[in-house]
C-alpha cells in the first residue's frame, strides 16, 4: 500500500482531503487562479534578479 495515495485511488493525499481526482484538479485550479489574481499582495517582495523571489512566488501559489 502506498502511503502517499488514498486507499483504492490514484489520488495523492492532500491538505483538502479530497479523494476524487477530478474534484481535486478543479479545486487546485481554482486555488491557483485565485493566487495568481492576488499575486500583487507580494509584489514588493518580488525581484526577478533574485532566485529567492521565484521561491516566494512558488510558496505563495502552492502553500
Amino acid at each position: 500500500m502506498d502511503q502517499y495515495v488514498y486507499s483504492n485511488t490514484n489520488v495523492l493525499v492532500n491538505k483538502l482531503n479530497i479523494k476524487d481526482e477530478k474534484e481535486l484538479i478543479d479545486v487546485e485550479a481554482q486555488l491557483i487562479i485565485a493566487g495568481i489574481l492576488d499575486i500583487t499582495s507580494i509584489s514588493s517582495e518580488i525581484n526577478f534578479q533574485e532566485y529567492r523571489s521565484l521561491q516566494n512566488i512558488h510558496h505563495f501559489l502552492f502553500s
